[in-house]
């Protein structure tokens, strides 16, 4: 009898574990509908990888999360451009060189329709000189990661900044390429041991801190409604998801 019970108990569970993993191909196999459905956190079998027009081209974005602060948010593949993150030795990000760029001359990059679905996030940041120690919230449409974001070094000194994106666990995906090489590339946290430096991650995907004069890489992260819908593009070799608009 004892036999009799546990051969049923064992077939239960594998009838269980059939249907489970039967219930997973399923998802792999639907066809996502909305930029939600292709991030990263939550199908990345689907490749999380969104193209937007950008500068009349269409440029790939990794859908990182749909859930953050309600929306997805979306950071470029590439680096955009290359600047310096200041010219007055000082890491406020909110008076930096990059958030000016990214809040005046990137946004005119894209196209109207797209512009207006874009999410306004709310992003902490350290305050000003002499105040850097403490932390304020900006409201931006464009913005740079944090280094909580990329799960920085916690024995580098910043102010935490929102949570760590899992895709990010691989340092390999910390590297960037600016023009077809890797190319290091600035966050927005301030590095609190000198008001001169600001944390960034290095052409290898090493993480740590550099001086703001310095020329990096601006990777601009963005946010758009997680139930906007996508549109596929299929050929024999790739499958690609772009904005419905």
């Amino acid at each position: 009898m004892k036999k009799l019970l546990k051969y049923i108990v064992l077939s239960g569970f594998l009838v269980y574990a059939i249907s489970a993993c039967g219930t997973s191909d399923n998802k792999k196999r639907e066809t996502p509908k909305t930029v939600g459905q292709i991030a990263y956190d939550y199908a990345s079998e689907h490749g999380y990888t969104l193209y937007i027009k950008e500068g009349g081209k269409q440029v790939p974005y990794i859908v990182l999360t749909n859930n953050y602060q309600g929306y997805s948010l979306l950071l470029r593949k590439e680096i955009l451009t290359i600047k310096t993150y200041s010219e007055e030795f000082d890491n406020y990000y909110a008076a930096s060189n990059v958030d000016d760029y990214l809040q005046g001359e990137y946004l005119t990059l894209f196209e109207s329709d797209f512009k207006n679905i874009l999410c306004t996030a709310d992003i902490d940041i350290s305050c000003g000189f002499p105040n850097e120690t403490k932390k304020e919230t900006i409201s931006r449409k464009a913005f740079l990661l944090s280094a909580s974001e990329v799960d920085l070094n916690s024995d580098l000194l910043y102010i935490k900044a929102g949570e760590p994106l899992s895709y990010f666990k691989k340092e390999k995906d910390l590297i960037a390429e600016y023009e077809g090489n890797e190319c290091s590339w600035y966050l927005r946290s301030a590095y609190l041991e000198d008001r001169s430096l600001v944390c960034g991650i290095s052409d290898t995907g090493q993480t740590g801190g550099g001086s703001v004069s310095y020329s990096s890489g601006v990777r601009p992260a963005i946010c758009v409604p997680s139930d906007f819908p996508v549109k596929v593009a299929e050929n024999e070799n790739s499958i690609r998801y772009y904005i419905n608009l």
